[in-house]
């Protein structure tokens, strides 16, 4: 048995299996903090634009990693498909977000915790 002087000067006892215990505890939450950093880090969300001329993807992080254009977009001109783009990419985030927010009600722990946390801070939930 091995004993550890407290900051008050007790000495409390702890067995290896208490030690044994908390290792286990430990290496539970890195994998479920692992685990869901990468469920969340493989996000994606997909919209189209109510006309039907822009299609965007959006990561976890909110960028854009594609972005389609009907045959006919061109006829709403740059002004027109440019507020088009930026008003379907935030759609797309919207999305994004909430597939996180149920993937941290989904969760327990410390990493859903710090998830919600990261969600509530950035206004998203």
């Amino acid at each position: 048995m091995t004993s550890w002087v407290g900051s008050a000067g007790n000495a409390p006892d702890l067995s290896f299996g208490q030690i044994d215990d908390w290792e286990r505890a430990a290496l539970t939450r890195v994998e479920q903090i692992t685990e869901l950093s990468a469920a969340v880090a493989r996000l994606r969300a997909t919209r189209t634009s109510v006309d039907g001329r822009v299609q965007v993807t959006v990561d976890s992080q909110g960028r854009l990693r594609d972005l389609r254009f009907s045959r006919d977009s061109e006829v709403l001109g740059p002004d027109k498909l440019a507020a088009a783009v930026l008003a379907t990419v935030e759609q797309a985030i919207g999305d994004v977000t909430e597939q996180a927010a149920l993937l941290a009600d989904r969760a327990s722990g410390p990493a859903a915790e710090a998830l919600r946390a990261h969600l509530r801070k950035r206004d998203m939930r």
